[in-house]
């Protein structure tokens, strides 16, 4: 468990109290310059966040725009900066939805819609569009969601410039691993089509991995080329190759790197 405190710069605030002769909450505009959002774990939390058991909303209320300039979520790990937050917002007692929603961090831009319903275990479905980078290395993914807030599960399609990917993955947001479970996949993938000094490949294979209870990534690259060829070619002299890979706080480690050379047929 944890205590939250959340301060707020520069807010306005535009609405239509006549909506409440109706039973609704009528939002024009709900925006603020700078949000902070401090998360102070307790001295005996487990770390995983507690979700309430319900979110119902006792009357109807519509949120046309909502905007944050800057939003902070400080930690005692780190600070994480979230830049052009905005959304719109329905929701009443039944369900809640998120729509044209928007932001950017270091992390690349996100775009996209939730449908979440009110009551344990908080179904949800939607998808988000996430991109980072421009032109040939822009890496880009589209996940169609479902599951549970709790346990949420994507599909994915995507690539790196014009490298196709697909996938799987399970984010769990308010867990220690929050992110358990991630496939991807990649059929007859050319390097020298996402940076034109590369080799010519024709990759085909997936990484399985997932967090640990630590939130570290980690797992098992596999693929094979069925475009081997020398370097004098513009080829790369592999066959196939297998690694352990982890993410941490200085980059990719790789472990157990196994690989098959030759020049193909």
């Amino acid at each position: 468990d944890s205590t939250i405190e959340v301060e707020g710069r520069d807010i306005n605030f535009d609405w239509k109290p006549s909506a409440l002769l109706i039973r609704q909450i009528s939002v024009a505009t709900l925006t603020a310059r700078e949000v902070d959002v401090r998360m102070i774990p307790s001295a005996t939390g487990s770390g995983e966040t507690a979700l309430p058991d319900s979110m119902a909303l006792p009357i109807k209320v519509n949120v046309k725009h909502f905007g944050i300039d800057r939003l902070t979520l400080r930690s005692s790990e780190s600070d994480q900066v979230f830049l052009g937050i905005q959304f719109g917002f329905t929701g009443d007692a039944k369900r809640h939805r998120y729509f044209n929603l928007a932001f950017s961090s270091d992390f690349g831009s996100v775009g996209g819609e939730i449908d979440l319903s009110v009551t344990k275990p908080y179904e949800l479905d939607g998808a988000l569009d996430w991109t980072l980078g421009e032109a040939a290395s822009r890496v880009f993914v589209h996940a169609a969601l479902g599951g549970t807030l709790s346990r949420i599960n994507g599909k994915l399609i995507g690539g790196v410039g014009a490298l196709a990917l697909s996938g799987t993955a399970v984010a769990a947001p308010f867990a220690d691993s929050w992110l358990p479970e991630l496939t991807l996949e990649a059929r007859d993938a050319d390097l020298a089509n996402v940076v034109a000094t590369l080799p010519k490949t024709a990759l085909s294979g997936n990484l399985v991995a997932g967090t640990d209870r630590h939130g570290r990534l980690a797992g098992t690259l596999n693929l094979t080329n069925a475009s081997a060829g020398t370097w004098t070619d513009m080829r790369l002299p592999l066959i196939t190759i297998s690694t352990r890979i982890a993410v941490d706080g200085e980059g990719l480690q790789f472990d157990q790197l196994k690989a098959g050379l030759g020049a193909g047929s």
